[in-house]
C-alpha cells in the first residue's frame, strides 16, 4: 500500500509540476531565461497570439499557491568513485533520487488552521560495500520506495509556540546547521552518535517549540522507536526498541532584519532499550541510553548564508554517546563555506570540513570533503565532491572518493 501511495504522489507531483512550471512545460534548457510563455530562441509574439496552454499553466500554479497548495518535486542522481583504487569492487556507486511532496496551508484553503504536509521517497541505486561509518553521500541507503512523511504543524501565541506531530524526521528539527546543509557527508546532517529518526527512516513523533524570547528557544521531541535488529545467528525479530526523547536549547544572539547571524544549540537524547533488554551483548547494559551535542554556526556578511555573494558561513558540530548506543562513541565536525566564491557567479557555494569520529568497536575515521556547487537555470545545479577518507575500520584505511551529484527542483 505504501509503495504504491509513494508512487501516486510521485506522479501527482510530476505531472502538476510539469504543467504548471514554464520552464518545464516548454524547454528545459530555457528554464528561467525568456519571458513566460517564450521559449528560448523564439521571436516574441504579441500577447494575443501566445500560446494560451503555457500561460494556463502558470496561472493554475500561481492559483494554487495563493490558495494554500505547494508542489514540490526533487530529482537527484549521483556517482561517486575512488580514485585511488577504480578498480576495487567497493569503489564506485550511483544513484538515483525522487522527492515529491505537497504542501497544504489550511488557513489559506479556508479549511482550518495550520499546515499539512506530505511527501514520499523513490531510490534507485547500487549501494558500495565496505564502505565507512561516515557515509560518503546523505543519500545513501538500499533502493526503496515509500512514503517519507505525514504531518500536520501550527503555532500559537503570537507564533512563540510550534506543535508538530505525524511521520518526520527528528533531523528536520534537531541538531540543524544551515551552513553545512550543501556537504554530502552523512555526518553533516544528522550527528553520528545521535541515533534519531532520519533518513531514509522517519518515526512517528510529537514535537514541541515554545520561544519565550526571540532569540531563545526550547524543543522537545518523543518518537516511536525503530525496529531492532536481531543478532546474527538469531531467526527471530527482536521487536522494537523503546521510545526515543530529545531537548534542545537554541539561541539566536545575532540578530538582523535578514535573520540570525549565529545560532547555537545544545542537545541530549534518550533512547529506551525496549525488547533489546532481552538480546545479548551491549545492547542489553541498560535500560536506555543517552547522549550529548552541540552545534554551533556563525554567517559573516549582509544576511544568512547564502543571502548575498562574498559572505562567509563557518560551523562547527560535537556529539557523544555510550558505548553500543551508536557506531560512533565521539564526534567532532566543522567547516567553512563561502557564498559567490567567483563574482560572476553569485549563486554558486563553495566548502570545506572535516569530521572525525570514535568508533563503537575502536579505532578512528577521519574525512575530509571540498566541494563546488554550480547553479544552473531552472532550479538545478551541478555539485562535484571530493572527499579524503582516513578509517581503521577496513585493511585499506585510507581512500580518495570523488562523485557529483545533479539535481532538479521545480
Amino acid at each position: 500500500m505504501r509503495s504504491n501511495l509513494c508512487h501516486a504522489v510521485c506522479a501527482a507531483c510530476f505531472m502538476a509540476a510539469v504543467a504548471t512550471s514554464p520552464a518545464l512545460a516548454q524547454d528545459p534548457a530555457a528554464a528561467g531565461d525568456p519571458p513566460l510563455g517564450q521559449a528560448a530562441g523564439a521571436t516574441a509574439l504579441p500577447r494575443a497570439e501566445q500560446a494560451p496552454q503555457a500561460e494556463a499553466a502558470v496561472d493554475a500554479r500561481s492559483w494554487l499557491e495563493r490558495h494554500g497548495v505547494t508542489f514540490v518535486s526533487l530529482y537527484t542522481v549521483e556517482a561517486f568513485g575512488r580514485i585511488d583504487s577504480p578498480r576495487l569492487p567497493s569503489a564506485s556507486r550511483y544513484l538515483g533520487s525522487c522527492s515529491p511532496s505537497i504542501t497544504l496551508d489550511l488557513r489559506r484553503m479556508g479549511a482550518g488552521r495550520g499546515e499539512v504536509f506530505a511527501s514520499g521517497h523513490l531510490l534507485r541505486g547500487q549501494a558500495p560495500e565496505g564502505v565507512p561509518v561516515q557515509r560518503v553521500s546523505n543519500l545513501d541507503a538500499p533502493s526503496f520506495e515509500k512514503v517519507a512523511e505525514v504531518w500536520y504543524a501550527d503555532t500559537y501565541w503570537s507564533g512563540r509556540l510550534r506543535l508538530k506531530g505525524g511521520w518526520q524526521y527528528a533531523d528536520a528539527e534537531f541538531g540543524v546547521l544551515e551552513t553545512a546543509r550543501a556537504f554530502l557527508n552523512a555526518s553533516y546532517g544528522a550527528i553520528p552518535t545521535t541515533p534519531m529518526p532520519s533518513y531514509p527512516d522517519s518515526a512517528l513523533g510529537l514535537t514541541s517549540w515554545v520561544a519565550p524570547i526571540p532569540s531563545v528557544s526550547v524543543g522537545v521531541g518523543v518518537f516511536r522507536g525503530a525496529l531492532a535488529v536481531a543478532p546474527e545467528g538469531r531467526a527471530e525479530g527482536a521487536g522494537r526498541m523503546g521510545p526515543f526523547a530529545i531537548v534542545e536549547a537554541r539561541a539566536e544572539p545575532f540578530r538582523s532584519a535578514e535573520g540570525p547571524k549565529a545560532t547555537f544549540r545544545v542537545g541530549m537524547w534518550r533512547q529506551s532499550s525496549g525488547a533489546l533488554n532481552a538480546l545479548p551483548g551491549p545492547a542489553s547494559d541498560a535500560a536506555s541510553r543517552h547522549g550529548f551535542y552541540a552545534t554551533a554556526e556563525h554567517r559573516f556578511g549582509g544576511g544568512p548564508v547564502g543571502a548575498q555573494a562574498g559572505d562567509w558561513g563557518v560551523f562547527a558540530q560535537w556529539g557523544m554517546a555510550p558505548p553500543g548506543a551508536s557506531e560512533v562513541s565521539r564526534y567532532v565536525g566543522g567547516g567553512i563555506v563561502r557564498q559567490g566564491p567567483i563574482p560572476s557567479r553569485p549563486d554558486d557555494a563553495a566548502g570545506a570540513g572535516i569530521t572525525r569520529a570514535a568508533l563503537f568497536e575502536g579505532g578512528r575515521e577521519t574525512v575530509l570533503e571540498v566541494f563546488y556547487q554550480l547553479q544552473l537555470h531552472g532550479g538545478a545545479f551541478v555539485q562535484p565532491d571530493l572527499q579524503w577518507i582516513d578509517s581503521s575500520r577496513h585493511p585499506r584505511s585510507r581512500a580518495i572518493a570523488a562523485g557529483v551529484r545533479f539535481g532538479l527542483e521545480f
